[in-house]
């Protein structure tokens, strides 16, 4: 894209400001295509895609592990209440480390005083990200609760009874 402006410009202007020339154009014709281009339907933001609770309930059901996470994902990407879906505790003793994962990124979303338990079942795990993620999940949960000081207390206890460096920070 960027030669053929810079070759017209030499035509042009004969001298070596055509570089130059063609890369302002070039700058120019790309962000204006930027700016003229639609967004993406598929965008994390965008409304028509929300996922309706049957439609997750049915996936996190599936038997292929990997569509399991994309519904976890969804339910974390949407702020769906994960505890609306009932069998979603069976997740908690998955084999596979990414589901665990995100199930502890989604159980971080709920409201629900149920899936507190489940958060701190995940706080065991024995794979350290799991339990970043449990962690971080009790700590969006309780930012604006009346129970900060059981968190704080919960969270500062992993810091001292963890033999890994990479729980200890990211509990910190």
């Amino acid at each position: 894209f960027f030669t053929p402006l810079v070759i017209i410009d030499l035509l042009v202007l004969k001298s070596v400001k055509a570089l130059f020339a063609g890369a302002l154009l070039t700058t120019l014709i790309v962000s204006g295509a930027m700016f003229c281009l639609p967004d993406d339907p598929k965008s994390k933001t965008s409304p028509r895609l929300k996922p309706n609770l049957k439609s997750l309930a049915k996936t996190l059901a599936n038997d292929n592990w990997h569509l399991r996470v994309n519904a976890l994902k969804r339910i974390y990407q949407f702020r769906v209440d994960i505890s609306q879906i009932p069998f979603y505790q069976e997740l908690l003793n998955s084999p596979h480390v990414p589901e665990r994962y995100w199930l502890a990124r989604a159980l971080g979303m709920s409201r629900s005083g149920r899936t507190e338990k489940d958060l701190a079942f995940l706080l065991n795990d024995n794979h350290f990200n799991v339990v970043c993620m449990a962690v971080r999940g009790l700590a969006w949960r309780h930012r604006k609760s009346r129970t900060k000081s059981q968190t704080i207390a919960k969270i500062l206890d992993i810091i001292e009874k963890s033999n890994n460096w990479y729980v200890q920070r990211y509990a910190y």
